[in-house]
């Protein structure tokens, strides 16, 4: 999962790729000469304009900032987004190409173009392709292109098919959760059956309940190298998973590489757990980090793509292992990106058969591919320093006005989602509504006194400039006032 060095992408390779999305679709007849010309040139200004040297300058950055819509004042006052773990803008250069392209594909939606061969179908394949390749994915097929995180999440812990049948012990198999996962990895396994349970000794079945559910806990202050021991001590040969976030949203705490190295390590030199899947929310890593899979760490990875990573809405992706996929029957069941219905026992065992969704938007699956093309332009160890040096400005500068940071300042343990403690007080209006009235849009975690709230998040991305850091900064510590 470490960080790749970033290799040369060079202006030729981009636009080879860029042409091998439009090309096809103009030699089609699907799109006009005009409206090629158009796409080309919008995204081809865009990539040029990202790849400058491999600075960490505040100006690069600033220019970068530019090529959103959220700066231009001429549309309203500005609401600069401080919330990536939520919803991430699109930058305006992709939007007017999608828009070029949704007008012009519009003109033909005739099912020939969408079939198995057809044109639509191999840019499907195409974009996943990309992706993979920037994964370190060798085969693509492991990897689907599904909606977004939730649809992901419930796709394992939904589709999993193969629990233990209770034997005469009665004992019943089991999982392990971190408990700040999100919901759709947390809460929804106890939708499917389980219960949770205290001690791994509690294992018994008998009152309805499929599984037991381990929860983990882990202490605010730890260090990266005694995390893993946390995990480990609940995994037997009963366990069916170990599941957790990457890094979570509620909390800030990142799980350590040092940490799910060894939980990997642990569940694959143990023939006993040869049952044990690993399964990693990695919503808040994918376009925050480099992601590398040539070295496994993980049965399953999902992630959206509307949020770090800048993609388009109602995007997402779904990592398998193909040894593991077979266990999971899929949660919908509809035809293919090629409008094949396949035979309901004859489905792939790899990740396509997460795929089985019906009807999709092709320009959104391009624009994917186009996103990936502006990733490979900035470079992900540039876009990861950023946004490490964002948040690492954010916390410090909180502290030094007196605010409680709860999300953990080590490097190995946070990345880019900083948490904050509101302190109780008479203010008539809450921060998260001052902070958005004022021009910075973050998110809150609510209390029961409407006027009131109990934590503040705030998660800065490539597309916030150090200015935005300080003023969200004085922002808050102006509403609060002096700290006696």
């Amino acid at each position: 999962m470490s960080t790749q060095t970033h290799s040369t992408f060079t202006q030729q390779d981009c636009q080879l790729q860029l042409q091998s999305s439009l090309e096809p679709l103009l030699d089609a007849g699907f799109i006009s000469h005009d409206c090629y010309a158009k796409v080309y040139a919008e995204l081809d200004q865009f990539y040029a304009l990202l790849r400058a040297e491999d600075t960490d300058d505040d100006e690069y950055w600033k220019e970068f900032q530019r090529q959103f819509d959220f700066v231009d004042e001429s549309f309203g006052p500005v609401k600069v987004p401080m919330n990536a773990a939520n919803l991430c803008p699109e930058p305006r250069h992709l939007l007017i190409a999608a828009s070029n392209l949704r007008f012009e594909l519009n003109r033909n939606v005739a099912q020939q173009t969408r079939m198995r061969g057809g044109l639509r179908a191999r840019q499907f394949e195409q974009t996943r392709k990309a992706l993979a390749d920037s994964l370190g994915i060798k085969d693509a097929k492991n990897l689907a292109i599904v909606r977004n995180a939730s649809e992901a999440n419930n796709a394992i812990n939904g589709g999993y098919r193969n629990w233990n049948k209770l034997g005469n012990d009665s004992a019943i198999d089991n999982i392990v959760l971190w408990d700040q996962n999100h919901p759709t990895n947390l809460a929804a396994w106890q939708l499917r059956g389980g219960r949770i349970v205290k001690e791994p000794t509690h294992a018994s079945g008998g009152d309805g309940h499929v599984f037991n559910i381990h929860m983990v806990s882990l202490p605010d202050k730890i260090a990266p190298e005694q995390v893993a021991e946390h995990f480990i001590k609940h995994i037997n040969a009963r366990t069916r998973f170990v599941s957790f976030s990457e890094t979570s949203n509620g909390n800030g705490m990142r799980i350590p590489e040092v940490a799910i190295q060894r939980i990997w390590n642990h569940v694959q030199n143990n023939t006993a757990l040869h049952n044990c899947h690993i399964h990693i929310d990695g919503t808040m890593a994918f376009g925050a980090r480099q992601l590398d899979f040539s070295k496994p760490f993980c049965h399953s990875f999902v992630s959206s793509c509307h949020k770090w990573f800048l993609g388009p809405k109602e995007t997402g992706i779904l990592y398998v292992d193909p040894t593991k996929a077979k266990n999971f029957e899929p949660n919908i069941f509809a035809y293919d990106y090629k409008i094949d219905i396949l035979k309901w026992n004859e489905l792939p065992h790899t990740a396509e058969r997460f795929e089985l969704l019906g009807q999709r938007d092709d320009v959104n699956i391009i624009t994917l591919y186009w996103t990936e093309l502006m990733w490979k332009n900035i470079g992900y160890p540039r876009a990861y320093r950023r946004v490490k040096q964002l948040a690492d400005a954010l916390m410090t500068g909180l502290k030094e006005k007196k605010w409680k940071v709860t999300t953990p300042d080590n490097s190995d343990m946070s990345l880019g989602v900083v948490w904050v403690e509101v302190p109780p007080g008479r203010q008539i209006k809450k921060l998260s509504d001052e902070l958005y009235e004022q021009g910075i849009a973050a998110s809150f975690s609510p209390s029961t006194d409407r006027h009131s709230e109990t934590r503040v998040r705030l998660c800065p991305h490539i597309y916030n400039t150090m200015g935005d850091i300080q003023t969200a900064i004085n922002i808050m510590t102006k509403w609060r006032g002096p700290v006696a």
